[in-house]
């Protein structure tokens, strides 16, 4: 795990498995988040994964948020977003 910086583009945590060529892009909010937020965080997130160059052609990409408390987080993980808050440890 690692955060990754690029032309002022940061993303909090970035995953790598390397023999299925999956990788993983989170953000981390110490915050509660409505559905909207969440939504328009991840649209970024995607998009700043763009400027990760690893199997850029080959590879299998996952988004995720964490935060303090999200919003309908149950309808994001069915749009295929890997979702957690505090509530998912308690």
């Amino acid at each position: 795990m690692s955060c990754f910086v690029f032309r002022n583009k940061e993303i909090d945590i970035v995953t790598l498995n390397e023999n299925k060529k999956e990788i993983t892009f989170f953000e981390c909010k110490w915050k509660n988040l409505t559905y909207n937020q969440s939504i328009k965080i991840l649209e970024e997130l995607k998009e700043k994964a763009n400027y990760v160059d690893w199997n850029k052609k080959a590879r299998k990409e996952h988004f995720g948020i964490v935060a303090r408390k999200i919003e309908n987080k149950e309808n994001l993980r069915k749009k295929g977003f890997i979702v957690y808050d505090l509530n998912d440890w308690n």
